[in-house]
């Protein structure tokens, strides 16, 4: 009597589960280029969970065969947008047709990885991609988020630091040089103190050694100068909006 009772309560509970299925869950690595073996898009998953959920963002990585119609930029934003990722996150895009990669940006990490940011992952991982070792692009590119991100939590994002000290060197070796040959035309000067300084060649032409038969102006050139206008190449952080409606930093380029 009791196994029929349970099996009564049971049985509309397993029914109301079967009419639900459980949500899929979201992946981080979308290898549409089918780039990546088997355990290295799960290896770089599971890699990309956890630095998404210690920082309470997403880090995806896409690839696709080709961009279509669309701009690598718009390729990646849309991509984003439409699959469910947190309001927070980056995602590097890889288009092999066009041979083109793009680092999208959104929400607080348009700050955490900012333009200075990206051009510190390009540094990491670009030559990796050219090469064709996607694994170890996508490995270093994961590894650079986590750095940056971790940066940003502590309140410090990254910011690239000029190289004052070679900005330096340069300056000293120049003001040396310069010295150096100040001093050297200033002791071969010295050694013709003989010979005085003629304002005129005319003590250099024999008198009526030379008759000036034909005389005319002539036009030898101009000189004009351009300044470039300043293109928007749409880099800058925060400065582009979806066709979601969402904003959106970050850059790209070739690989």
């Amino acid at each position: 009597m009791k196994k029929r009772i349970l099996t009564l309560v049971l049985c509309p509970v397993l029914l109301f589960c079967f009419c639900f299925p459980a949500a899929a869950a979201v992946s981080r690595v979308a290898d549409g280029a089918a780039l990546l073996y088997d355990y290295e898009r799960s290896v770089l998953e599971n890699k990309l969970a956890e630095i998404s959920d210690r920082y309470e963002v997403d880090v995806v990585i896409v690839t696709t065969d080709s961009l279509g119609a669309k701009s690598a930029a718009a390729f990646a934003d849309d991509y984003y947008d439409h699959n469910g990722f947190r309001p927070d996150g980056i995602l590097l895009l890889v288009a092999i047709q066009e041979r083109e990669w793009f680092i999208s940006t959104t929400g607080s990490c348009i700050d955490a990885v900012n333009d200075d940011g990206i051009a510190y992952i390009e540094d990491e991982f670009l030559w990796y991609l050219s090469d064709g070792a996607y694994y170890e692009a996508f490995r270093t590119f994961a590894g650079c988020c986590d750095e940056l991100l971790a940066r940003a939590a502590s309140g410090d994002p990254y910011e690239h630091e000029e190289d004052f000290p070679f900005l330096i060197y340069a300056l000293l070796s120049l003001g040396v040089g310069l010295i150096s040959a100040w001093m050297a035309t200033a002791v071969m000067k010295g050694k013709l103190k003989s010979i005085r300084p003629q304002h005129a060649a005319d003590d250099y032409v024999r008198r009526d050694s030379m008759q000036l038969s034909q005389q005319a102006d002539l036009y030898l050139y101009s000189r004009v100068t351009r300044v470039a206008k300043p293109k928007d190449n749409g880099s800058k952080s925060g400065g582009r909006i979806s066709s979601s409606g969402v904003n959106h930093g970050g850059r790209g380029g070739k690989f």
